[in-house]
């Protein structure tokens, strides 16, 4: 049996013997799901492969969520650019600072 990792393919029996994928599907009711996708040998004592064991998860919601702060991110830096206005924030956990595009051309 051979699977896709990314861009290579290797059979269950070589060290890379994991699956690992996300991908869409479309339903016969038209909608769109999205699959996260996993799999793995599971051997015996002897380190023979007897068996493949795998789930795949609807992670529909979370690539939704995805989608929409890239799309609110997006907004915002275009909101910044027109007027000119730029944002930071700072970590304190960590003393970290992070300023926006915006603010990083105004100064």
């Amino acid at each position: 049996m051979n699977l896709r990792f990314g861009k290579r393919s290797c059979g269950f029996a070589s060290p890379c013997a994991t699956y690992d994928e996300e991908y869409r599907i479309n339903r016969p009711d038209g909608t769109i799901r999205w699959i996260h996708d996993g799999a793995f040998p599971v051997r015996n004592q002897a380190g023979e492969i007897y068996r493949i064991a795998g789930v795949a998860i609807d992670v529909t919601e979370r690539k939704r969520a995805e989608t929409a702060l890239l799309n609110s991110e997006a907004r915002l830096e275009k909101a910044q650019r027109i007027a000119h206005v730029g944002s930071w924030e700072w970590e304190a956990a960590t003393d970290t600072p992070t300023w926006s595009k915006e603010l990083c051309a105004i100064l």
